[in-house]
């Protein structure tokens, strides 16, 4: 958040700003930034006698108690019982304004933001709401920056395991291009890449529905949902679905999977780049369970499944028979 311009925050402190910047100036003035201002404001002013104590104090249980009932942290603020009585009404807007933004109205504008993960890395996100989110590489996830109490909405492309925080009231809803997941709270993978035909959604825990422009479908724990973006076609299947990356658990498996599907699943795990030598080997299967392998061993696992070599080449990995 930029500053606001010092005659802006002197209008402000002065009680002259306008709703906007007031509005405005509060909000900074609650981040780090504005609260190592608002200290440094106070203590210049107090050095240079611009404050005087006040007549009446507050108590030290009164203070508690405001303090208690405060949702923003006061981080670098050097409080002085002397400026409580300056304090305490900047405090109270800049918590009610915490509250706001925790759960602001569905009639207040939104702002958005994206994260994108890196090939060979993975992240967590942590919504304010208690949900989590476990981003797989080259996964990519747009989200209000608060979630209104209505609805909880994000927009989702890439692999990642989500653990929505239960709340009957306000679904949790994932777009996924034409395929919307409708959640109440549950536990669930999501493999969506753009590249790819289907879309895969296994459930682990809970309920979900997926809905489509012509269709949708209930799932329940065990079962897994594949949408073509082609046909637009929706089918459910029961368990483990061809290729699945577990990136809560830092897991990958494998059930009677087509060497193709390994690898591109490998490839966007380790930011590897495959080259398939002899198209022979393209009808090969796997079927294991791989956690906290580094590339090498993954490799080597397959290599005793199957009569397959990889071998490097500058950058690249050629996939080629023994």
């Amino acid at each position: 958040m930029k500053k606001p311009d010092e005659e802006t925050i002197k209008r402000v402190l002065d009680d002259q700003g306008n709703a906007e910047e007031s509005r405005y100036v509060i909000t900074w003035l609650g981040s780090e930034e504005g609260q190592r201002y608002l200290a440094e404001h106070i203590d210049q002013q107090w050095n240079n006698g611009q404050i005087r104590m006040p007549n009446e104090i507050p108590s030290t249980r009164m203070w508690k108690q405001i303090s208690q009932q405060m949702s923003h942290p006061l981080g670098f603020i050097r409080f002085k019982w002397q400026y409580a009585a300056i304090l305490i009404p900047i405090i109270i807007v800049i918590g009610f304004i915490s509250y706001r933004n925790l759960f602001p109205s569905s009639e207040s504008p939104i702002a958005w933001r994206t994260l994108s993960v890196p090939y060979g890395e993975k992240t967590n996100l942590v919504f304010q709401d208690g949900t989590s989110v476990f981003l797989g590489p080259g996964a990519s996830i747009r989200y209000p920056v608060s979630f209104t109490k209505e609805k909880r909405e994000v927009d989702f492309s890439g692999e990642a395991y989500f653990d929505v925080a239960s709340n009957p009231e306000c679904p949790f809803i994932i777009h996924i291009g034409d395929v919307s997941v409708n959640v109440l709270g549950t536990s669930f993978n999501v493999m969506a890449n753009r590249q790819d035909e289907n879309i895969q959604v296994k459930l682990d825990e809970g309920r979900i529905n997926l809905c489509t422009n012509s269709s949708q479908t209930t799932l329940h724990p065990g079962e897994c949902a594949v949408y073509n973006k082609r046909t637009e076609d929706l089918s459910v299947r029961t368990g483990t679905n061809t290729c699945y990356a577990d990136w809560k658990s830092d897991l990958i498996r494998f059930n009677d999977a087509l060497l193709p599907d390994v690898l591109e699943i490998v490839s966007r795990k380790y930011n590897a780049h495959f080259q398939i030598t002899d198209s022979t080997v393209c009808h090969y299967c796997y079927t294991l369970t791989l956690k906290g392998k580094t590339l090498r061993e993954v490799l080597s696992s397959m290599e005793n499944i199957t009569p397959l070599q990889f071998t490097s080449q500058n950058d690249t990995i050629l996939v080629s028979k023994k």
